[in-house]
């Protein structure tokens, strides 16, 4: 078995456990710099562990068969991928979404999203060339929805140094192939899917549009009156989890990105309403890698949707929410899903440049677990060897492992989430910033001398460097915060106490005045009167 083989066995199965994935683009125009942007979020259910591989080009015998039984071609390009393929050596870039769908595949389909996903990236130098591909092989081979609870689509936004299309997918009424559309997001306009098709007016003829042959004809099935343009999503969509789980995080990235276009965060039903576009004019033409860092990080604060904000945040606002109920008690609903979630296996953002060579143009920022704590690390698509540390981490804890040092760094910032982000937060831009500044200094330093391989050890040295940063800050955090005080408020340890707003919530205050001073503490003066008066 050859080495890209081994490592496509491993990588398929890693990606087998998503469980909700929130994606942005941002087409060349729309950027500050003219590259081409993507973002994805693989947001699990607490059983997956993040780490980033590199799949090596490979030369194959005539004859060859492709798992999972396809013929293969006689060569294949190398990327990055974290079971999802994220990047290939020619700047393609493809960020997942999966989707709800009227269809569930049959017992003859083959391919699977990440099959797909995987084969582009080995065979693409485009991304045009990339959906074709994908399209053409599900509709011959079937297409193998998951079985994720969002449901049997998919989306993915398919990125080059030039160009981005969002490509959505489902299977076809007999579930042995697919019915797929792609559409390509025009220059200067950022672009959101999250769970949901986004796909609406489908021009026959158009070369802005890619689709199957079936897709007419399997609309039409469907109520579709047979008049142009067709809307994908409104035929072959079908409910959201529930309502505002993938509407409100439309809403959300817009807001960050494009707020001037004023969108309601309301909406009837997001399928048929269509309150949300495909495509939208950001608010100004400087998008950066940082910008969608940003929204990959949202909870929605300073709206009235915040996730920090309210009784449900706690004393010390933190923005998750977890899974399921315990105590007997038959409860039933639902928080916000935000952008940022605590449950996330892996995020990244993906740079293309068309002025740079493709062995440094093509980035992945690659952060594990949850991006809000979690930082931001470029791995440019000629990197062959991943460090361990971001490749290697397994089940077992071990502060060797990026996931593992962010996995406590954000279970640690549930103590004081208010105090500790700030912290957290600051590091994070010094961290991305500085590795912004490496970037460029080791691209100017590859268009004088040429060698690859000095280039990528200095992005080595910064993954490993960066591990250190963060799994030092988690025992800075606990030195400086710890039972219920804080060493860095003024002078001595500084009791924090809690929020007044969620003492009068909790019933707090029933207390007579007289027990309320007796409970004040008398770390200083000032703070002891202060308390006084609060009582009074």
């Amino acid at each position: 078995m050859t080495k890209a083989t081994t490592i496509l066995s491993l990588v398929s199965l890693l990606a087998g456990t998503a469980f909700g994935c929130t994606t942005l683009a941002a087409s060349r125009g729309a950027t500050k710099d003219g590259s081409v942007l993507t973002s994805h979020s693989n947001d699990g259910a607490g059983d997956a562990i993040g780490r980033l591989h590199h799949v090596p080009a490979a030369d194959w015998p005539s004859g060859s068969i492709r798992p999972p039984g396809i013929p293969q071609v006689a060569h294949t390009y190398s990327y990055h991928t974290e079971g999802y393929a994220a990047m290939n050596q020619w700047q393609v870039g493809l960020a997942e979404s999966t989707c709800s769908a009227v269809y569930g595949d049959g017992p003859h389909a083959l391919l699977s999203i990440v099959d797909l996903g995987q084969i582009a990236l080995e065979r693409a130098t485009t991304a045009r060339d990339a959906v074709k591909i994908m399209g053409n092989l599900s509709v011959e081979y079937g297409f193998k929805s998951s079985s994720s609870f969002e449901g049997a689509g998919e989306s993915l936004f398919v990125s080059d140094p030039t160009e981005v299309y969002v490509f959505q997918i489902l299977p076809d009424s007999s579930g042995n192939s697919s019915i797929w559309a792609a559409e390509r997001i025009p220059d200067k306009h950022v672009a959101v899917v999250a769970n949901f098709f986004t796909i609406r007016g489908i021009v026959e003829g158009s070369s802005n549009f890619l689709y199957s042959e079936n897709i007419f004809s399997e609309a039409k099935q469907l109520g579709w009156d047979g008049t142009s343009p067709l809307d994908f999503t409104r035929y072959f969509a079908s409910a959201e989890v529930h309502k505002y789980y993938s509407g409100r995080r439309m809403w959300g990235a817009y807001l960050l990105l494009a707020s001037k276009q004023n969108f309601s965060d309301e909406y009837g039903d997001l399928q048929r309403d269509a309150p949300y576009p495909t495509y939208t004019t950001p608010d100004d033409f400087n998008v950066t890698i940082f910008t969608l860092m940003k929204v990959m990080r949202y909870h929605y604060e300073g709206t009235k949707h915040d996730l920090t904000a309210g009784i449900a945040a706690g004393p010390f606002g933190t923005p998750s929410r977890w899974v399921g109920v315990t105590g007997g008690a038959n409860v039933t609903g639902f928080f916000e899903r935000a952008i940022g979630i605590y449950r996330t296996i892996v995020s990244y953002v993906t740079q293309a440049r068309s002025w740079l060579p493709n062995e440094i143009g093509g980035v992945v920022w690659f952060a594990p677990h949850a991006a809000h704590t979690s930082c931001y690390v470029p791995f440019p698509v000629s990197m062959e060897v991943i460090p361990e540390g971001y490749s290697n981490a397994t089940g077992t804890l071990s502060r060797d492992h990026a996931f593992w040092v962010h996995r406590i760094l954000l279970n640690v910032a549930q103590i004081k989430y208010t105090y500790m982000i700030q912290d957290i937060q600051a590091q994070q831009n010094a961290s991305e910033t500085g590795s912004q500044s490496i970037q460029v200094a080791a691209e100017a330093a590859y268009k004088s001398t040429g060698n690859i391989t000095e280039f990528n050890a200095k992005f080595t040295e910064n993954a490993v460097a960066t591990i250190k940063t963060f799994s030092s800050l988690i025992d800075w955090l606990l030195q400086h915060y710890p039972d219920g005080y804080c060493n860095r408020c003024g002078k001595g340890p500084h009791a924090i106490g809690y929020p007044a707003w969620w003492l009068k919530e909790v019933g707090y205050t029933t207390e007579t005045p007289a027990q309320c001073i007796n409970n004040c503490p008398d770390t200083t003066l000032d703070v002891y009167k202060q308390c006084v008066q609060n009582c009074l």
